[in-house]
């Protein structure tokens, strides 16, 4: 089931245009993921003091609907997916709380379970595996899908080179110099 973790937007979180810093958004994800640990018993001097593996982010991203700002009351909702056995995603929505709550941001984490020595891909601890059992999305938890993932059919992805370039295409002197 999903879990839930409501919060005040602080002014610390924001940046000088009175709104929530893009990268804070990852920061209030990762609250409400440690909130969840928490609630199911797992403590992070545990999860920190087990040296023998590790369980970096290894892919994010994030959806800015709408701006929060300093003073706004927001619910995160997560719920997480096993993508394999050293593996699992979490789903983040959260919600700009009133008279007319607002979808404000959708943010996907993806994490990978590593051994500490050898950076060798390790199987997820026990708790960590029952903690992802335990907040396993379903259809109806979110009001709205996970981030989507864009896609158009037949196209390839494109050049992250080619989308930010700056510089026209040379052009080819095929004619003869006089």
């Amino acid at each position: 089931m999903a879990f839930t973790y409501h919060r005040t937007i602080r002014f610390a979180d924001t940046d000088a245009a009175g709104v929530v810093f893009f990268p804070n958004y990852l920061a209030i994800c990762h609250e409400a993921y440690e909130e969840s640990l928490g609630a199911d018993g797992i403590t992070l001097q545990s999860l920190i003091g087990e040296r023998d593996v590790v369980i970096p982010v290894s892919k994010s991203r994030a959806e800015y609907l709408r701006p929060l700002a300093c003073g706004d009351k927001i619910r995160v909702t997560l719920a997480s997916a096993q993508l394999g056995p050293d593996s699992f995603a979490i789903d983040f929505e959260l919600h700009r709380l009133g008279p007319h709550e607002k979808l404000a941001a959708r943010v996907r984490t993806e994490h990978v379970c590593i051994a500490a020595r050898s950076r060798e891909r390790h199987a997820l601890p026990a708790g960590i595996a029952a903690w992802i059992g335990h907040h396993t999305s379903r259809p109806g938890d979110f009001t709205t899908s996970p981030v989507a993932q864009p896609h158009i059919e037949g196209a390839a992805p494109a050049s992250p080179i080619a989308a930010t370039s700056r510089h026209p295409p040379k052009k080819s002197s095929s004619a003869a110099s006089p």
